[in-house]
Parts: structure tokens; sequence; C-alpha cells
């Protein structure tokens, strides 16, 4: 990963798995210290879920199914689509 300061390379420092994994990554060039955090699929579907329409995500996740790796979780559509419903209905 490149540094957002300086575009240099940048080492992890430290990993940590709470809900999802948090990593502290240093600069090699600029000593710049920051935090990324890494989401799977369904956290992705999950937040846009809440800002746009059900069609433009079901779509969006069938193209995350397609282009990201095959070792990355594939998002069932049916499955997803119960999710849903499931915590519409409990709201």
């Amino acid at each position: 990963m490149k540094c957002p300061i300086c575009d240099g390379k940048t080492k992890v420092k430290e990993t940590r798995i709470k809900e999802r994994f948090y990593r502290r990554r240093e600069c090699l060039s600029c000593g710049e210290r920051f935090t990324t955090y890494e989401l799977t699929k369904m956290d992705v579907l999950d937040i846009l879920d809440e800002h746009l329409p059900e069609k433009a995500v079901d779509d969006l996740a069938i193209v995350l199914d397609q282009e990201l790796p095959s070792h990355d979780i594939k998002v069932n559509i049916q499955n997803w689509n119960r999710r849903r419903n499931h915590e519409q209905q409990s709201i």
C-alpha cells in the first residue's frame, strides 16, 4: 500500500482483528503512520444498502462477484435478499 502523504511504500506495524481487520501502517519514506480497515463485500453492500436503491445494490453484488478474486467470499443474491428482508422486518 502507498502512503497517502508521499506515495512511498508502507509497512504493516500492527494488525488487530475485532469485527474487522485494522492495520497500523508506517511509511518507509516519510514516517507517516495511519490505520487501514479491511471490509468484506458484505460489509460494503450493507453500507450501500442504506443509501442506494435495492436494484443498484443487487447489480453491484453481481459485479463484485464477477470482478473480485475467487478467493474472496462470494455474495449469494438470494441470501443477501433474505438477510435484507429479515433486517427490514425487524425494524
